[in-house]
């Protein structure tokens, strides 16, 4: 048992994906071929202004959503999480997640919009550039969990 889960082992064919067509409403995720330059993902400063922006207008792309926030973020790695590095002016880097899991359910996940829609926490990544504003309007925010939303991870490697 591993977070009150109780997981039961699948042996899989692992692929890569790269140059296959994948399609975000059809298969859940979708790769996209990205020309940005990397940033230093190592300076929290560069990430949440640079980098947040960026990934949201892969995902304004690829959904054509309307709007777009990033609000989160983790830097993994094995060799420098062992190592007890930091993010410059952020959080540790975690360790590689060994089990394939999801980030959020049909109740934590509009949970975490709504939490969105509150002044940022002491802890809240986001506080260094939002400070006591929310990101999400707290007028609308209802509103907008009432039409199609989701929540959508950006991968870089």
């Amino acid at each position: 048992e591993y977070f009150g889960c109780e997981f039961v082992r699948r042996d899989v064919e692992v692929t890569n994906g790269r140059g296959m067509e994948f399609s975000l409403d059809k298969d859940g995720f979708t790769l996209v071929d990205d020309k940005r330059d990397h940033i230093d993902y190592f300076d929290e400063d560069r990430i949440l202004k640079e980098y947040y922006p960026a990934c949201c207008a892969i995902v304004r792309q690829v959904t054509g959503a309307k709007e777009v926030f990033a609000f989160d973020h983790n830097l993994r790695s094995k060799r420098l999480s062992d190592a007890k590095e930091k993010v410059r002016g952020g959080s540790a880097v975690q360790g590689p997640a060994f089990v394939v899991h999801n980030d959020y359910t049909s109740t934590s996940a509009p949970r975490r919009v709504r939490d969105l829609a509150k002044t940022p926490k002491v802890n809240d990544t986001l506080r260094k550039v939002l400070g006591d504003k929310p990101l999400v309007d707290p007028a609308v925010v209802e509103e907008q969990l009432s039409r199609r939303w989701a929540l959508i991870n950006v991968w870089r490697n």
